[in-house]
């Protein structure tokens, strides 16, 4: 018997990136994405779509959620909302409509926040430097796989994912 799983794979999508790139180049330059040149790149995990695939949320959750029942062992599509912060209204009619139309297990909001590291004062969206008091000692939080962690001890697999994520608004679908 075969389970499918979505692993989290935190490491694995740089590692393999950069293993096919040193046995396969021309064929793993095809499928492979992110920067090249600054050595930030990655498979796009499981299966998720492009992660710069610009899209309406909902078509989104509906395309990955087809492929959710093959996955017995827990599958989830991220909704990278990056500054944006939902109307209540908006969020739960989504809600509501992702679990009567799609097949998705689960469905995650994943907002970005920026920290900075000498005044402690947290916003929404990533930021270079800090809105209250200017300082560039900041740090972005926003989930990688599952969980919520500090951007700045992600591997460099993971920063060219972070570049690329297509954020937007969750609007109250039609």
């Amino acid at each position: 018997k075969i389970v499918l799983e979505q692993t989290p794979a935190e490491s694995t999508a740089l590692r393999f990136a950069k293993l096919d790139l040193r046995s396969y180049p021309d064929i793993a330059r095809k499928y492979i994405k992110g920067n090249f040149e600054t050595g930030e790149i990655y498979y796009t995990n499981s299966t998720h779509l492009n992660y710069k695939l610009v899209q309406d949320p909902i078509d989104k959750v509906l395309k990955e959620g087809e492929l959710h029942p093959m996955i017995k062992a827990g599958s989830i599509t991220h909704v990278w909302m990056g500054e944006h912060k939902p109307d209540p209204a908006a969020l739960a009619s989504f809600v509501i409509k992702t679990f009567r139309h799609s097949e998705n297990a689960q469905v995650a909001f994943s907002p970005e926040f920026t920290i900075c590291n000498e005044c402690n004062h947290m916003e929404r969206g990533l930021s270079d430097s800090c809105s209250v008091c200017g300082s560039e000692d900041v740090d972005g939080i926003t989930r990688v796989t599952g969980y919520f962690t500090r951007t700045s001890s992600w591997n460099a697999g993971k920063r060219g994912e972070l570049k690329d994520r297509a954020r937007g608004p969750v609007k109250a679908p039609v």
